[in-house]
């Protein structure tokens, strides 16, 4: 978005990628057409990025960066449509479920340690 910093803070391989669903998060508007009805699921590979997104007007150093989980998958129909696609997660705090959510993926993401207590 504009008005904000955003920095890569971690990127890992699924190694479970069959295992995600659209419900772990949104697909980013994007202005290429795949010309199909639906996205062929799951992707055949996904990456877990982690961002840290800190508003460009921030003074203080008070106020750290909101971070938030992506999930860039790799679509394929086996035929003629191929691609990465972005779908973007949940905002920090991170509940179990979203932990749940990675481990299920392979996705050694966020540590244990981080959830709200």
């Amino acid at each position: 978005a504009s008005g904000e910093i955003i920095t890569v803070e971690k990127v890992v391989e699924a190694s479970r990628p069959e295992n995600f669903s659209p419900s772990m998060g949104q697909a980013a508007r994007i202005d290429w057409v795949w010309s199909i009805e639906e996205v062929p699921m799951p992707p055949t590979a996904l990456r877990c990025v982690l961002l840290a997104k800190q508003p460009q007007t921030t003074v203080s150093a008070q106020t750290g960066p909101a971070q938030q989980v992506i999930f860039m998958g790799y679509h394929s129909d086996q035929m003629w449509r191929m691609g990465w696609l972005v779908y973007e997660g949940p905002l920090a705090p991170f509940t179990p479920k979203v932990v749940a959510n990675l481990d299920t993926l392979g996705c050694n993401l966020i540590s244990h340690n981080t959830l709200p207590q």
